[in-house]
Formats: C-alpha cells, sequence, structure tokens
C-alpha cells in the first residue's frame, strides 16, 4: 500500500503549532534551518533532528500522543514543502517583505536577513565546523558569508547595538570551506 503524501498545511498553521508549543524561533528562522539541512552534505542530518533542534532542550513535553503527531505533522509537510526547492526550476527565496516605509522597517528587514543566512548555514553544517564542499559551493558560501558580514554591519548601526562578534568576523564562520 502506497504511502499518503504528506500535504503543506500552510504557514498559519505551522506558525499556530510553533506558538503552541512555545518554541523560541520565528517562522522565517524555522524555514531557513530547515532549508540548511535539507541542503546539508552532513551524513545524518534528518528532519526530526532538525525540529528536535528548535527547542533548546530537544522537543517539548506532550500530553498525549496526539499532540506530538499534530507537531510533527505540520513540521514535517513543511520539511516536505520547502524540500521541493531543491529542484533548480523551484528556487527557494528569502521571506517577502513589503515595501519599507521608514529606517525601523529597514532595520527590522535587515535582522531578518541576517538572522535567515545565519539559520540557513546552521542547518546547513548541522552541528560540524567544517564542509566538504566542492570548489564552487565553496565560493557561493564565501560569498554568502561576505553578505552576511556586510548585513551585520548594517545592522550594528541601523540598531546601535554592535555584535562583538561582527568585529572579529561573522559568526557564521564555522570552519573552512573546500574540498
Amino acid at each position: 500500500m502506497a504511502k499518503p503524501k504528506l500535504t503543506y498545511v500552510g504557514d498559519a498553521k505551522v506558525r499556530a503549532v510553533l506558538e503552541a508549543y512555545a518554541c523560541p524561533l520565528p517562522m522565517h528562522v524555522v524555514k531557513e534551518q530547515f532549508m540548511g539541512n535539507i541542503a546539508s552534505p552532513v551524513l545524518g542530518a534528518s528532519p526530526l533532528r532538525s525540529i528536535e533542534s528548535l527547542w533548546p532542550g530537544g522537543l517539548p513535553t506532550f500530553e498525549s500522543t496526539n499532540e506530538a503527531n499534530r507537531l510533527l505533522q505540520a513540521l514535517m509537510s513543511l520539511w516536505n514543502h520547502l524540500a521541493r526547492h531543491q529542484k533548480p526550476t523551484k528556487p527557494f527565496r528569502f521571506a517577502n517583505t513589503e515595501k519599507l516605509a521608514s529606517l525601523g522597517e529597514l532595520s527590522g528587514v535587515i535582522v531578518m536577513r541576517c538572522e535567515e543566512v545565519d539559520n540557513f548555514l546552521e542547518g546547513l553544517f548541522d552541528g560540524e565546523e567544517e564542509l566538504e564542499v566542492p570548489e564552487e559551493i565553496a565560493d557561493e558560501l564565501d560569498i554568502l558569508e561576505e553578505i552576511y558580514r556586510l548585513l551585520s554591519k548594517v545592522r550594528d548601526v541601523l540598531t546601535n547595538e554592535p555584535d562583538p562578534q561582527t568585529e572579529a568576523g561573522p559568526p557564521i564562520s564555522r570552519g573552512t570551506f573546500g574540498t
């Protein structure tokens, strides 16, 4: 018998489930961490481990199997929905933003982009310090790291909260890229 396909429940439902179980990460961060993990070359990277990592102490405590299933089904449907973006014809895009009307709104978008890049790389590295990747991918990761470094500097100026890690280098640096 064929396994039923898990249909995406939608952003609103996933967001509601994350809030119901007090996930400390906002939806855009969860999506980026999943995307990084989906793209990860790390052996053993898995959706369940990625889901567990959303809470500092692992999965929350559930009062019933139905509650656990509700959370896991919603997050697995998100995972599967994001996995479609592995195809070149369906590129993944960062969260959409509205037309920015103020410096405060720009600051919020810059902070969000920093979180997105950082958490994509968090998922990609999947706890490893270094990745063995082909040179062309290493070059792309270097560009992403430079984008993060620049965004972080803009974020620090706009929020007037310099990040000590930005001064020493980007906090996403988890080792060297390369073959």
